[in-house]
């Protein structure tokens, strides 16, 4: 049996008695689970309703404005149709006006009331209307260079569609499509002879910037390897050099730096100081560092695939007066100038990979 106190005295008194022992006071009844689920429960079902209603009556309101837009622009349209029908003989009276000064746009623009409102009927106004559009014609006729000849040909069409009886149109309009016919051969032939002059451009390139190359074609992999005449050929060197891999129209670039000494440095990171600005390019020390030993020496190396950042590193070294790598081990560092045998070697590679097709790579 549960126990709380009464509300008016303070006195203990059981929640299931009907009222307090001490001073005779109701009981108040707290809320069970089961009520305080239901009470959520349809608290949840009264929210869902209402935002129902809402969505409802947004959708009725935008309806009611898109509704009441066409309504007003009706109301608009019929409005201007009235003051029209009101001052038609007025319109007719300007039209022939302008027709009659050469004023082609002014008689353009009127002509299009006449065709908006639907009265294209009144007196006069079709053979008006062949009139101005033929002037209008004309007048683009003669503003139109002559070597314009797909413009002139549809000029001439047009003045054709207008004035069927006169043979003169008809047969300009046959002169200026054997023209374009013949122009269309010209230009062709013009496209063609650019794309074999820019193909023989791209070979020459290809061979001139790859001539420094050696290709090697790794026939397991499928991936043929471009690498510089010039580039160490031993990972028992200090350099720093790129080389260039293909497959299947693929193109990407690798780097390697490569460092040889008495000792070990346990390289895990790289810096450049480059025409006095610093750029580093750190390394997962156990996944891109390698290393081997023999005859009192050691090597370490790494060989990474360039991304957006070490290929710009690449080209600023590349064109750069004076680079230091910084070798940086675990507890010493060596440092070296990069040469510009090595300097030229990249940029050499550099140049090749565009003229082979390769786009630097995207961040």
């Amino acid at each position: 049996m549960a126990l709380k106190k009464c509300h008016e005295c303070g006195h203990q008194v059981s929640t299931s008695a009907p009222a307090c022992p001490s001073c005779g006071a109701k009981v108040k009844k707290g809320m069970g689970c089961g009520t305080l689920l239901l009470a959520l429960f349809l608290s949840f079902i009264g929210m869902i309703v209402l935002l129902g209603a809402l969505g409802i009556w947004s959708a009725s309101a935008r309806r009611s404005e898109e509704v009441n837009a066409a309504i007003d622009s009706k109301k608009a349209f019929e409005k201007s149709k009235r003051e029209f029908e009101n001052s038609i003989s007025e319109k007719f009276r300007l039209l022939v006006e302008k027709k009659n000064a050469n004023d082609v746009q002014g008689a353009l623009k009127i002509l299009r009331e006449f065709e908006t409102f639907k009265r294209a009927d009144y007196d006069g106004v079709d053979a008006l209307k062949t009139q101005i559009l033929t002037a209008g014609a004309l007048e683009r006729l003669r503003t139109t260079a002559p070597t314009e000849i797909n413009v002139i040909h549809g000029i001439f069409i047009e003045l054709s569609r207008l004035n069927p009886e006169n043979p003169e149109y008809a047969q300009q309009v046959s002169k200026y499509a054997d023209a374009v016919k013949q122009a269309e051969i010209v230009r062709i032939a013009q496209e063609s002879e650019a794309r074999v002059k820019a193909q023989k451009e791209r070979e020459r390139n290809i061979k001139e910037s790859t001539s420094s190359l050696v290709a090697h074609k790794d026939e397991v992999e499928g991936i043929t390897w471009y690498k510089h005449k010039e580039s160490p050929k031993s990972d028992a060197s200090k350099a720093i050099f790129a080389y260039i891999g293909k497959k299947e129209g693929s193109l990407w670039l690798r780097m390697k730096i490569t460092y040889t000494a008495d000792d070990w440095l346990f390289i895990k990171n790289f810096t450049f100081n480059i025409d006095g600005t610093s750029y580093s390019l750190p390394i997962s020390y156990f996944r891109d560092r390698k290393s081997d030993n023999s005859g009192g020496k050691i090597w370490e190396w790494v060989d990474l695939m360039v991304d957006a950042e070490s290929f710009a590193l690449l080209n600023k070294v590349s064109r750069s007066s004076r680079t230091i790598l910084r070798y940086e081990g675990q507890q010493y560092y060596s440092d070296r100038v990069v040469s510009s045998s090595e300097k030229l070697i990249i940029q050499q590679i550099l140049t090749a990979f565009s003229a082979l097709g390769g786009l630097p790579p995207s961040r």
